[in-house]
């Protein structure tokens, strides 16, 4: 039976670790992580995708749910296996169950190298050098966005290196 993987860009790091891990050569087709901020782009997307695929009998979905983007997915006559994850991160941590116990000890907006390089977030938008009237406006909106966690983090996945860098 011949497989195929759908992934988000912003998981690339950790898809091919997993995939070098274990051996397997899947072919993967990747899509934009900035499409996660439009559920319904993003689930006519993956549809058009799907409805392209041949000669394939198992599709592994390597993604969260993404704001309901997986509710409506057209069935094809192929296996489809989507994770049971609301999104990204609680794959990343191994459970919904493990992300919502540490949200619960401490509010942390994590962080992943992919995150960082495929999708617009506070960290890119504030490094952004647009002039004065521009960071003032990456600063307000990272202190708006970030108002209800106490700490960031990031998520060692193995993937990446972690060391500071400046």
């Amino acid at each position: 039976m011949s497989a195929v993987v759908l992934c988000c860009n912003t998981l690339e790091d950790e898809l091919r670790l997993a995939l070098d891990d274990t051996g397997l050569d899947y072919p993967v087709i990747w899509f934009e992580g900035g499409l996660h901020n439009h559920p319904e782009r993003l689930r006519d997307h993956i549809n058009d995708t799907l409805a392209g695929l041949q000669g394939v009998g198992r599709v592994l979905m390597a993604l969260g749910h993404c704001g309901g983007a997986c509710a409506g997915l057209k069935n094809f006559d192929y296996e489809l296996i989507i994770p049971k994850a609301d999104d990204c991160l609680s794959l990343l941590m191994g459970s919904m169950d493990n992300r919502q116990r540490v949200s619960k000890l401490c509010p942390t907006y994590f962080l992943t190298a992919g995150w960082l390089r495929h999708t617009e977030n506070p960290i890119t938008s504030f490094r952004q050098d647009g002039g004065l009237f521009w960071r003032k406006r990456a600063e307000r909106a990272f202190r708006i966005m970030l108002k209800s966690y106490q700490r960031i983090g990031s998520n060692d996945t193995r993937a990446t290196d972690l060391a500071y860098r400046e």
